[in-house]
């Protein structure tokens, strides 16, 4: 009997746990007793392949001609060691590994409880297939990149001899340019259509180039009135709870432009200086906003700001290396150059003044 170990039938039973198990796109697992020892085998998506599959292990299983004679490594179990290994590794960046626990969920659910050592390559390009039709290019690129770890530590464990993986993965690059920017003209029509707070919030990364997590997690002892300079220090996670920034980096200090003091400075009270927001109110509002200025595009969110401020920095004449320090790039000029500056030093009090001469400009040609 074929069945599935993901949590899409729980809490089902009969013919509604069934309905589930077809709808939804994770592998067909059976029991295989083999010499007296039981373990499971995956045998991919398709309900039809995996009967005929699971036939034809049974008739073989019958005939002797299965020589498994004890149960290999369950994915499952490599996926958990894989995951331990990552958390406890030194310097471990806490958005990293929340990245890699949440891709190494959908990689159990699909994989479940099947033996490593039995995957294929034919099943390897079955899930990319699968894959690739339910998720974005860089979703399926960076699940795909997780399984491929996996399985390298099952190979550095003895568990593996060889990588059941193509030699070329058909998934598509990665397309890091996106058009989801905005001009600062369509920045403008955004804000008037957000409500308070979130088109200060939204005017402040504008200015500031703050990811959201980092402008969302300021609080009041983070403004340095005397110099005019923010520090930052800390990130809001999606939970509500505050940690450190996306990278080693990302703890800097930014000088302020004449507007972007004055909003963050009448925003000072006691704990974080937007207590009541949060990364889904705030997802949800630039979301609204984007429809009801009829600018919404797929990719296109509260990052957009964070770029159109790398496009006044580099209107303003910031040299790579104080582009790179001001958004938490460090020394990565590799990322920083992808962002496109080529100019040479300025200042924060330039940005008010490129703001209004970009807002002024005719928009850029598609």
């Amino acid at each position: 009997m074929i069945q599935k170990k993901c949590r899409h039938g729980r809490g089902l039973t009969g013919m509604q746990r069934v309905k589930a198990w077809r709808r939804c796109g994770c592998a067909w697992t059976a029991t295989l007793t083999v010499n007296g020892v039981r373990g499971y085998v995956n045998l991919g998506p398709d309900e039809t392949q995996a009967r005929a599959q699971l036939h034809r292990l049974e008739t073989d299983n019958l005939q002797g001609r299965v020589t498994r004679t004890k149960p290999g490594r369950s994915f499952r179990e490599v996926a958990d060691s894989y995951q331990r290994e990552v958390e406890t590794q030194p310097g471990a960046r806490p958005n990293t590994v929340k990245a890699v626990t949440s891709r190494l969920n959908g990689l159990r659910r699909y994989w479940g409880d099947a033996a490593v050592d039995g995957i294929t390559l034919e099943q390897t390009r079955l899930y990319i297939e699968q894959a690739s039709r339910r998720h974005s290019s860089n979703h399926t690129s960076a699940l795909y990149s997780t399984y491929r770890c996996v399985l390298i530590h099952a190979q550095d464990h003895g568990i593996l001899t060889t990588l059941p993986v193509p030699a070329k993965s058909r998934i598509r690059p990665m397309n890091t340019r996106q058009p989801n920017h905005l001009t600062v003209t369509e920045a403008e029509k955004v804000i008037r259509e957000l409500p308070a707070p979130y088109d200060v919030i939204a005017e402040v990364a504008m200015l500031t180039g703050l990811r959201m997590g980092e402008l969302l997690a300021l609080t009041s002892d983070d403004l340095d009135r005397e110099r005019r300079v923010l520090h930052i220090r800390g990130n809001l996670n999606a939970d509500g709870t505050v940690g450190p920034p996306k990278t080693h980096n990302g703890l800097r200090v930014i000088p302020l432009s004449p507007r972007a003091y004055h909003l963050i400075d009448g925003c000072i009270g006691p704990g974080r200086l937007f207590p009541d927001v949060t990364i889904n109110t705030c997802s949800r509002a630039i979301r609204a906003a984007l429809h009801a200025s009829g600018l919404h595009r797929p990719g296109r969110g509260w990052h957009a700001f964070r770029h159109l401020h790398q496009t006044m920095l580099e209107a303003a004449g910031t040299s790579i290396r104080d582009a790179a320090a001001r958004l938490g790039h460090g020394a990565n000029f590799v990322q920083t150059a992808a962002y496109g500056w080529v100019a040479e030093a300025g200042d924060a009090a330039d940005i008010d003044g490129t703001r209004v001469r970009l807002h002024a400009a005719p928009p850029r040609s598609t």
